[in-house]
């Protein structure tokens, strides 16, 4: 019964080291809360009454809300990604959301991907066949 046990925790603890919002590897695809790499922006990841699923972004200091978007249903696929501590990616599947939003000390850039974006191979290895097939991979 002990060593289960023990294996039960040790699991448990392997899951959520690696899905926990402190592995900049791991994409957002959870409600909750989520800080960027650095720490300095907060991103809160929410389910609508009617299952959107909402974010916002926040600086974690003032608590200053610097973006709000919704990427689609929460049924169908989604993933938010820090790329870096000022670079966030989202992808909706069901309304053809994707974007990127590049934080600064002037402000945010909001852009919209467009087939001449190449992208991180990340947010590329996590896009459907069919997406793949329009894009490039950053550097490849």
């Amino acid at each position: 019964m002990r060593p289960l046990l023990l294996f039960l925790v040790f699991f448990l603890a392997l899951r959520v080291s690696i899905f926990s919002s402190s592995n900049p590897e791991a994409l957002i695809r959870r409600f909750g809360d989520y800080a960027s790499p650095s720490g300095k922006l907060s991103l809160k990841v929410t389910r609508r009454s009617t299952s959107l699923v909402d974010f916002k972004v926040l600086d974690a200091v003032t608590g200053k809300m610097l973006v709000s978007d919704y990427v689609g249903s929460d049924a169908m696929r989604w993933f938010l990604w820090w790329e870096t501590p000022e670079k966030l990616w989202g992808y909706g599947s069901d309304i053809g959301y994707f974007k990127a939003f590049e934080f600064t000390a002037t402000g945010v850039k909001e852009t919209k991907i467009s087939r001449e974006t190449e992208l991180p191979k990340m947010v590329w290895e996590n896009l459907p066949t069919v997406l793949q097939k329009r894009y490039k991979v950053r550097g490849e």
